[in-house]
């Protein structure tokens, strides 16, 4: 089982580890909405893009000192998020094909350029844009603060009056417009981690924000779903995504979980985060197209995308081992 290197911070490692059982849970759960527990928990695990975002975010603004965009920087990143994706589409239309299902032109037109198609992409083309802001971001903060503050209070003005407002464009098309909240939230944090006051009041005022969100929404008799606010999210899911953060942050960086073993099952799936992103769909899809997630149930249904998932991740790990071992032999 492949874990993190003892200099990583455990607490970011949770957070995303913790991400991605929530992803799995949600993405079944999703089909067993009847059940009003299930339903519940399914709303409050939408915790799990913010937590995505913010951990990218940290690991990048945490590491870099100079922020500068180059050609280089681009295609390192880009390319580490559209590969894994286009062997992912391979796979899919390979797997779906056996099943009988035909893929046209327009299928490979869409999702190759992820304008629409299969779901899962919005997240890619979320990623890729904030992989160009960041840097944008990290050198506004450095060399204009008083600009920064302005750009910064833009996004925050855009998710708050989606409160107020729909857009009614597909949310690949939309994505950037608030979820650079978190990922400005993330710089903050980075420079200031080491201050619990800083947590605390992250904690504060993400409740607050949340509480006037919800009464300004009541107001006008709107869903309070965070999955209803998502896209794009609006102040009540950016700010639930907030003052979970800094919570959980806080919970684990206080106790001793990160030196238990349970930490390794959050390291592990920290690690692997991005490529059980597409195994866990591809198990998800072939359940609901072949009707044994209706067949079976929540709870058995769960399991094996887990198990699945797990298992087809530790045969892709083996598998890579082996090979750069033979090319340094």
């Amino acid at each position: 089982m492949k874990t993190v290197k003892s200099n990583r911070n455990t607490s970011i490692d949770f957070l995303r580890g913790l991400a991605v059982i929530f992803m799995i849970f949600i993405h079944v759960a999703a089909y067993f909405l009847s059940n009003q527990l299930l339903k519940t928990s399914w709303n409050y695990a939408q915790a799990a893009v913010p937590f995505f975002v913010f951990c990218a975010g940290y690991v990048y603004f945490a590491r870099t000192q100079e922020h500068i965009i180059s050609l280089s920087y681009l295609w390192k990143r880009i390319s580490r998020l559209l590969i894994p994706y286009y062997i992912f589409l391979i796979v899919y239309a390979i797997v779906f094909s056996l099943l009988g299902t035909e893929f046209n032109l327009n299928f490979w037109k869409k999702n190759l350029l992820m304008t629409s198609g299969i779901d899962l992409n919005w997240l890619i083309v979320l990623f890729i844009q904030l992989t160009i802001l960041m840097p944008i971001l990290g050198w506004l903060y450095e060399k204009k603060k008083q600009i920064f503050w302005i750009v910064a209070g833009c996004f925050f003005t855009a998710s708050f009056s989606l409160l107020f407002t729909k857009i009614n464009l597909d949310k690949r098309m939309i994505v950037w417009i608030s979820w650079p909240v978190i990922t400005i939230y993330s710089l903050l944090f980075a420079k200031n981690e080491k201050n619990t006051s800083f947590l605390i009041k992250s904690i504060v005022t993400g409740i607050g924000l949340h509480l006037l969100s919800l009464f300004l929404l009541q107001l006008q008799g709107k869903s309070l779903s965070f999955f209803d606010n998502k896209y794009p999210p609006n102040m009540l899911y950016m700010s639930y995504g907030v003052w979970s953060i800094a919570l959980t942050y806080l919970v684990h960086a206080k106790s001793q979980l990160g030196k238990t073993p349970a930490q390794k099952v959050f390291d592990y799936f920290s690690v692997n985060s991005y490529s059980l992103f597409f195994i866990h769909f591809l198990i998800v899809y072939l359940l609901v197209v072949t009707s044994l997630m209706y067949k079976w149930g929540f709870i058995p249904s769960l399991g094996v995308v887990f198990a699945a998932s797990l298992v087809i991740q530790q045969a892709l790990t083996f598998a890579l081992d082996q090979k750069k071992k033979r090319s340094r032999s």
